[in-house]
């Protein structure tokens, strides 16, 4: 006999929702810090993903749903299995703002058990374990907001060893000689020792020097001679337009070439230096040692962070949704409806609006909303249909290609590092100074 079990918990957070958000919504993270299995992806059909966790007796298979959230207030998600202790699985995550401006969580999860012995064990697996580990990671984020210092991993640490401490003091001599500033490899080297496994799969050093508070350029040098003096690692990821998730990863340049395919989007796009080129970093194996394929979760609102709202709304019908937006422009896409809308985001914009989504597409003027609008999203189709709200401009904590390849450090270091020959990329804009000097 098929039984439902329904948990719901709730926590009071001193931060606001907007600063836990980061965090609660990184699911890949929550999940190794609530103590989940790592995961690997089986199949990813238009977002819909076959997913398998890595255990070495039971076998637990499932279909993932794509992710719907509205940032900074709430995420959900739904799975259904063919494999495992359970039939089916709903989580549904609010961040709802106190009046102390903090945040409760409301936590709440539905599991369809058709098993009689797993039906008898989960009150305590999931009303009792499960529970004090969730709570511990909420805990544990709301301590950790306001620091400059990187997220550790809950229980179970890591750092450099005793030989990859000695080798980084060694290998980085030279990065000090050709002119970076001691304390900023001091700073390195406490990242490295410090930073859990996560954080080290892919470094954005634009997004380091933010946090450190340094000056940004000075760090991707730093970054640019840890590399040829061996200390890190270089990549060269290519994202997604649309999704901008990685769809290819190349340690040469050379390598990259001028077409790519996303298989969550099942679009082909052509590469462009100044966005779809990331340059990113990790650690020498020599160094410290790490897993670059373990993954906790394989889809989550924080691997999209530019898309502030995912809402599925059935045919013909309506859903207002409130959120929280920052200055600037916005697109808004729903699944399978041709064209979109864009809107502007500013102090003087309208606090409520109706968007409305039909067979023929989208009304074609511009729509200004406030930082904090009630959007009204109406499905005028005949179908269930998928709403996105994307903003338009591309993060400026990713150090692109072009960035990099800008830099005479770059091309002291990295002179045979070019693009392969015949092969078109594009780049938005490039200024070249010409100079003669004498005397």
């Amino acid at each position: 006999m098929t039984k439902e079990f329904h948990f719901s918990w709730q926590w009071d957070l001193a931060s606001p929702p907007e600063a836990i958000w980061p965090f609660a919504s990184d699911t890949n993270r929550f999940n190794r810090d609530t103590g989940q299995p790592e995961v690997e992806m089986l199949s990813n059909v238009k977002g819909v993903k076959q997913m398998r966790m890595k255990l070495p007796v039971i076998r637990v298979e499932w279909e993932e749903e794509p992710f719907e959230w509205t940032y900074p207030y709430s995420f959900g998600v739904s799975r259904l299995y063919s494999k495992g202790p359970w039939d089916a699985m709903r989580v549904r995550a609010n961040f709802e703002r106190s009046p102390n401006h903090g945040t409760r969580v409301i936590y709440q999860s539905w599991f369809t058990v058709s098993n009689p012995f797993i039906q008898l064990f989960m009150p305590f697996v999931i009303g009792v374990f499960a529970k004090y580990r969730f709570e511990q990671a909420f805990r544990h984020y709301d301590q950790i907001i306001g620091r400059r210092d990187i997220v550790t991993e809950i229980g179970r640490p890591r750092g450099l060893s005793s030989s990859g401490r000695a080798r980084f003091k060694s290998l980085s001599e030279p990065v000090i000689r050709q002119g970076t500033d001691a304390s900023l490899v001091a700073r390195l080297e406490d990242f490295l020792d410090r930073a859990d496994e996560l954080s080290v799969q892919r470094i954005r050093p634009y997004a380091l020097a933010d946090r450190w508070g340094v000056d940004r350029r000075a760090v991707l040098e730093l970054f640019l001679r840890a590399t040829r003096a061996g200390i890190l690692d270089m990549s060269w990821d290519l994202l997604c337009p649309s999704c901008r998730g990685t769809t290819e990863g190349h340690t040469n340049l050379g390598d990259v070439r001028g077409k790519s395919h996303c298989n969550t989007c099942q679009i082909d796009f052509t590469v462009n230096f100044d966005h779809n080129i990331e340059v990113i970093f990790r650690p020498n194996p020599s160094v410290r040692p790490v897993d670059f394929e373990a993954a906790f979760c394989a889809g989550s609102p924080q691997l999209q962070p530019h898309v502030v709202m995912s809402q599925p709304i059935s045919a013909l019908r309506s859903l207002p949704v409130p959120l929280q937006l920052e200055r600037g422009r916005y697109t808004l896409r729903a699944a399978n409806v041709p064209g979109s809308i864009s809107l502007f985001a500013d102090e003087s914009g309208l606090v409520q609006a109706d968007l409305r989504a039909s067979s023929f597409g989208w009304p074609p003027e511009q729509q200004r909303v406030s930082l904090q609008p009630t959007l009204n999203l109406v499905n005028a189709t005949d179908a269930d249909t998928t709403f996105q709200l994307e903003r338009t401009a591309w993060s400026d904590e990713a150090s692109t290609a072009a960035d990099v390849t800008a830099l005479q450090v770059f091309r002291d270091l990295f002179a045979s590092e070019v693009v392969r020959p015949g092969e078109e990329i594009s780049i938005g804009s490039v200024t070249l100074m010409f100079t003669d000097l004498r005397d």
